[in-house]
């Protein structure tokens, strides 16, 4: 620093003590939370190395899993900045992908409890009750959601109609007789985790059964199997078609969607295959 151009400061010890408090609160503890936030989304996406950081960072919080990892993540953070209600909201998404329902629902209530005008918190609140069964509380919720937002409302309850329609059907169990006959229909396999050594599970191995019974029942349909989470260097794609080859079915029928990670994905991804090869109904 230039003496000439600095300056003495006096400052007492309750002032210093002011300005370290002050600090705290600011540019610090922001970025310890978003340290946080940025922990807790890299485990939820990779995983981490658990028992080093129950030492190293839980200090002592027994972890039985990466989701053990993420709340403890977002439970400190919370601590450090306890009025930052997406904060809670993601640790509420996390107790439901935990499936402990009651910590998540009691979460939106504290959250509602801070602001009532938080649409997420009472819209998951009310899709909760909805599930439960507790009309009263479905009911309350979506008239306040409704005083709220009446048009972003709308699209929800309708959501939650078809939810209540698609849950009264019969699943299909049998191949059925009025198919399209043409090359153009596809039968759509969805993948299921293989295990480490790159097998297939039964659920897929019970999918890929049924497939097969609709490749000889409709033999000009073609087969579109959608999965591409690699064990052993091999996708779920491949190994479904290879189970088909091997019964019988031509490979030249068998397209590939190699890329999807899950379920979502497993069905935009096939979509666009589909569109990209002509499929005219699937």
């Amino acid at each position: 620093m230039n003496p000439v151009n600095s300056q003495a400061i006096t400052m007492t010890k309750k002032q210093a003590q002011e300005v370290t408090e002050t600090v705290q609160k600011t540019m610090p503890t922001e970025q310890r939370v978003s340290d946080l936030e940025d922990t807790a989304i890299y485990y939820y996406w990779n995983g981490g190395q658990l028992k080093k950081n129950e030492k190293k960072v839980f200090k002592g919080v027994t972890i039985k899993s990466n989701f053990d990892v993420i709340e403890q993540l977002f439970k400190e953070a919370i601590k450090i900045d306890p009025q930052n209600l997406n904060l809670q909201m993601d640790l509420a998404s996390t107790y439901r992908m935990q499936n402990n329902n009651a910590a998540a629902a009691k979460m939106w209530q504290n959250i509602l409890k801070k602001d009532r005008t938080n649409f997420d918190a009472r819209l998951k609140l009310a899709a909760f009750s909805k599930v439960t069964g507790d009309t009263a509380t479905y009911d309350d919720n979506i008239a306040k959601l409704q005083a709220q937002n009446a048009e972003k409302t709308a699209t929800f309850t309708k959501a939650f109609s078809q939810i209540d329609e698609i849950g009264k059907l019969d699943i299909q169990t049998k191949i059925p007789n009025d198919l399209p006959k043409d090359s153009h229909h596809y039968f759509v396999v969805l993948g299921y985790a293989l295990s480490p050594n790159g097998k297939m599970q039964p659920t897929m191995k019970k999918r890929l059964e049924i497939a097969l019974k609709a490749a000889k029942k409709y033999p000009k349909s073609k087969i579109l199997v959608s999965g591409g989470v690699p064990e052993n260097k091999l996708t779920e794609a491949t190994v479904m078609q290879k189970w088909l080859v091997a019964h019988g079915i031509a490979k030249k029928r068998i397209e590939l969607e190699d890329l999807s990670t899950n379920t979502v994905e497993n069905a935009l991804f096939s979509v666009r295959e589909l569109v990209d090869r002509g499929a005219t109904s699937a």
